[in-house]
């Protein structure tokens, strides 16, 4: 179950990321790209 929130974790980060709108994206903070992964081993920790 873990593998599987953690794939649709990645998913929503890359595609949050690869938007090219800062008003629709939160990986953007004042028009400048602030993408920031989670290693996986904290995410496997969080579970």
């Amino acid at each position: 179950m873990k593998y599987v929130i953690m794939i649709c974790v990645l998913a929503f980060t890359v595609s949050a990321c690869a938007s090219t709108s800062p008003a629709r994206s939160s990986c953007f903070v004042n028009g400048k790209p602030v993408c920031k992964f989670t290693p996986i081993h904290e995410l496997w920790a969080e579970g």
